[in-house]
């Protein structure tokens, strides 16, 4: 659009498509009056630098809003000064450019830059926290916008890996290779690389290198592929396993057995607030090894990923395939926030890469500090709920088909799982028998569990449910089997000890800690000491305990100290008058004391003190 005023700047155009957006008139719009369609928050700057280019007789340049009752434009306007041959302005023309989309798209740039900001410092604490090496990649030129410890760890030794690197300038000597293959990812292909040889001058590296399998998967925004997830995982053993049974093929079975048990760790790590016990049990011998697997993952603080699952078929294959699940549901969990986005991510990975025709999963999130479980299932069995003071009974999962099925959205349930409660997480091999109905087998193993009673530790569970799959014989099918026990206390994040002798000089200076933080002078913390050593002592002693917890908090001018357990908890003694040994000591010493039933088993000792002040 073009415009022109006079020689002192009085607008003397039509202009009908600002008209047509202000709403004036023809007569509102000439002379100055085009500054009342000026966007009030710009006017005043408008008129300034309109008067200072008629004055100066200089360029004028300014982007503003013009506004009527319906809409608002960003404009771009430039007007000059005509002069006569004697200098004289005769008129000024100018240009009126809309930009209003511009400035939206910048304007949307800036809040899409905020919230990726917040996703980005969200997606560096999981992914620093993945057992994985992980490494994310943004843009064309492959942009190094996250990794962990694990990744840099695969850099050449004195090379300093830095957030914002390109991989062509983090690693030269690979680009030739790398890069076409990471613009095939970004054109929406997942690509996988096994074995691939780092060379890295370590004792458990193997001919020289280190060997891992890298995942390239592409990270879409609105159905564009913006950037490259990268997880690689560790396979050295598998290479040194394989070259052997290449040299050994009739020891197949022994080989792919090890393998599986190197993936499945026969403890899983200690996680604050949750008991684990885990099972992996190779079928009989002329059947061959599976790919049943499980593992838990620390998601955040207070929050835990529990998986359990079945890959169909049989040997090294079917191993190794679950070893490429395992880790993938590990990297899906760092950037999917759900157990039913995770299993739509794998299915779409298992497909593509074509994996196998039968993988089920079940996946749940445990939130410890809500006491609630989300769980999705890709036609797993459903998992095994044991809550106080209830009997046994499994989670009512929606149905959804197995992996490999081509279903690709899956539906989760959300369940209460309140302190000391237990939950089972178990492959099929566990209840499978060619004479009996499914339904059939999940009673039975539910009738079982009730008729052991409330389990003292996830251990004993483990032990029980396995007395009645195997029932003295070998299975038909491996057996995955993973038992999780919430701590039978109210407070998640009390300190959790095992049930030994050397635990009681921990629990005491832990208590005497927290009570000094809290304000307590030297006559109540030397109270607080003796209590809390005579009750742990006798937890540890006389309860046939596993673990011990410790907890010290105040509340309205009262110290409440607790020490709980999962044993048979205190109970009068022959050879004692009291509870327990010491114990009548510290209910001299306590305000108030009493010792109450754990619903999930075990005794709590609940003693209170006066806080000064």
């Amino acid at each position: 659009m073009v415009f022109r005023t006079d020689a002192e700047g009085r607008l003397s155009t039509d202009m009908p498509d600002w008209r047509a957006v202000t709403g004036q008139t023809l007569e509102q719009l000439l002379g100055l009056g085009w500054l009342d369609g000026v966007h009030p928050d710009d006017r005043d700057r408008v008129a300034g630098h309109w008067d200072a280019a008629v004055r100066g007789q200089v360029l004028f340049s300014v982007e503003y809003r013009i506004h009527g009752a319906q809409l608002t434009r960003w404009l771009d306007v430039r007007a000059a000064p005509v002069l006569d041959e004697r200098g004289t302005v005769e008129e000024w023309i100018g240009r009126v450019i809309d930009v209003t989309s511009r400035r939206e798209a910048e304007l949307e740039h800036e809040r899409l830059q905020a919230a990726l900001e917040f996703e980005r410092r969200t997606l560096e604490q999981v992914v620093a926290q993945a057992s994985a090496a992980v490494a994310v990649l943004w843009g064309p030129e492959h942009e190094y916008r996250v990794f962990n410890e694990r990744y840099a760890d695969l850099v050449p030794a004195g090379r300093e890996l830095r957030r914002g690197m390109t991989v062509a300038q983090a690693l030269p000597e690979v680009a030739q290779t790398a890069i076409p293959l990471l613009d095939e990812v970004l054109r929406g292909v997942v690509v996988q690389r096994n074995e691939l040889a780092i060379p890295i001058d370590d004792p458990r590296s193997y001919r020289g290198n280190r060997y891992y399998d890298f995942t390239y998967s592409p990270l879409v925004d609105s159905g564009v592929a913006v950037g490259v997830l990268v997880v690689a995982t560790e396979s050295t053993e598998t290479v040194r396993r394989r070259e052997s049974l290449e040299r050994q093929l009739s020891a197949e079975r022994g080989v792919a057995e090890q393998l599986q048990r190197a993936l499945l760790p026969d403890r899983l790590p200690e996680l604050d607030g949750l008991r684990t016990s885990v099972e992996y049990l190779p079928a009989m011998a002329d059947v061959g090894v599976g790919g049943d697997w499980y593992d838990a993952v620390r998601v955040d603080v207070g929050r835990v990923l529990l998986v359990i699952g079945d890959v169909g078929g049989r040997g090294l294959e079917a191993a190794t395939v679950m070893s490429q699940l395992r880790s993938a549901v590990r990297a899906y969990a760092v950037e999917a926030a759900s157990p039913a986005e995770i299993l739509s991510r794998v299915a779409t990975y298992c497909e593509r890469l074509d994996l196998s025709d039968l993988v089920t999963v079940a996946i749940g999130l445990l939130d410890l500090e809500k006491r609630r479980l989300s769980v999705a299932s890709a036609g797993h069995l459903p998992p095994l709920v044991m809550r106080p003071g209830q009997q046994p009974e499994f989670i009512d999962l929606p149905g959804d088909p197995p992996l490999g099925t081509g279903r690709r959205r899956f539906r989760q349930r959300e369940v209460d799982l309140p302190a000391g409660s237990t939950l089972v997480l178990y492959t099929d091999g566990l209840i499978e028998e060619r004479d009996r109905s499914l339904a059939d087998s999940l009673e039975q193993l539910r009738v079982a569990v009730a008729a052991d009673g409330p389990p003292r530790s996830p251990d004993a569970l483990r032990q029980t449910l396995l007395a009645h799959a195997t029932a003295g014989r070998a299975t038909s099918d491996d057996v995955a089997l993973m038992v999780c026990a919430t701590d039978p206390v109210s407070d998640p994040f009390a300190l959790r000890l095992r049930a030994v002798p050397s635990s009681v000089s921990q629990a005491r200076a832990t208590a005497v800690r927290r009570t000094r933080e809290l304000g307590a002078g030297p006559d109540l913390v030397a109270a607080v000491r003796l209590a809390v050593s005579e009750a742990a002592t006798n937890a540890v002693l006389h309860a046939a305990a596993e673990h011990v917890w410790i907890g010290v908090g105040s509340d309205d001018g009262l110290l409440s100290v607790t020490v709980s357990d999962d044993g048979h908890g205190m109970r009068p003694r022959a050879d004692s008058p009291g509870v327990g040994l010491g114990l009548p000591i510290v209910t001299s010493l306590a305000e108030s004391f009493e010792i109450v039933d754990v619903p999930a088993g075990g005794t709590e000792v609940r003693m209170g003190f006066r806080l000064p002040g």
